[in-house]
């Protein structure tokens, strides 16, 4: 049974917390600043029990910062006793589960207002006697950070304005993941990523969890907490989110959810989860 969160409208339930006094110090929490999203994985969780049964086992996906939303869902306390212990595997397609590095302008910066660094306290709290399910951490490595040539620090080789054959403009997608990449983990030229989120985000950090790491297309070997697993020629989304539609970009803008890049990160998903049972 595959069911998702919807969240359509709830999205405005995050105003009042950009009013208090957390925000602006850093401070916010997942609970209660995104209950919103909390109860519509909620709804998604009973939709599978009741069709599964309540014992059935679980494996959860999270694309972009839904990969930390649903870690955060996880390490909660009253959902921690009542679902953590069924899910097998959680896997982030494409989030920023790092937080940038301690001391630098971007994590003074912090975007989530403390959220994320919430998230990361939350889920190695979990440990050792309540262990996070198997973390399989997915991430495309599409695109490249640069800037054009003709710029200080610009790529010594010339960046096409527009690809005609793909229907992409190369440098716009090269300066977006420039802005994107240091903001998110202080990753300069030359950094990959899906386009929106870079390599060195990607990976969730087990601190005093005492986990182990792996990673490559294979991931073969002994069970790890986490596992990381880079997609080459893939992007983050395949589309732009706007008000009204959402603006669908070129079926050459691969992303996690084309038929290629599923077929890649899927059976990982599979695999991780036949281990736990």
């Amino acid at each position: 049974r595959v069911s998702g969160a919807t969240l359509t409208a709830g999205w405005l339930r995050i105003v009042p917390s950009a009013l208090t006094a957390a925000y602006w110090k850093g401070e916010l929490t997942v609970s209660p600043a995104l209950e919103f999203y909390l109860e519509a994985i909620d709804a998604a969780v009973e939709e599978v029990s009741a069709v599964c049964g309540a014992e059935c086992d679980v494996v959860m996906l999270g694309h972009s910062i839904g990969g930390w939303v649903m870690r955060g869902y996880l390490a909660e306390p009253s959902r921690a006793s009542r679902v953590l212990p069924r899910v097998k595997v959680a896997a982030t397609l494409g989030t920023p589960n790092r937080t940038p590095p301690e001391g630098t302008l971007w994590a003074s910066a912090d975007q989530t207002r403390g959220l994320l660094k919430s998230v990361n306290a939350e889920w190695r709290a979990l440990g050792p006697t309540r262990r996070p399910p198997t973390t399989l951490c997915v991430i495309g490595t599409g695109t490249e950070a640069r800037l054009p040539s003709w710029l200080p620090w610009g790529s010594p080789e010339a960046v096409p304005v527009w690809d005609p054959e793909a229907g992409r403009s190369p440098l716009l997608e090269a300066v977006v993941a420039l802005a994107s990449y240091l903001a998110l983990a202080g990753i300069g030229p030359g950094g990959t990523g899906d386009g929106l989120i870079p390599v060195e985000a990607a990976a969730v950090d087990l601190g005093d969890l005492g986990g182990a790491a792996s990673s490559g297309p294979g991931m073969s070997g002994r069970q790890s907490e986490v596992q990381v697993l880079e997609l080459p020629g893939c992007n983050h989304a395949g589309f732009v989110p706007t008000p009204g539609a959402s603006l669908q970009l070129p079926d050459t803008y691969a992303w996690y959810g084309s038929p290629k890049m599923l077929s890649l990160w899927l059976p990982a998903v599979q695999a991780a989860a036949a281990r736990r049972r």
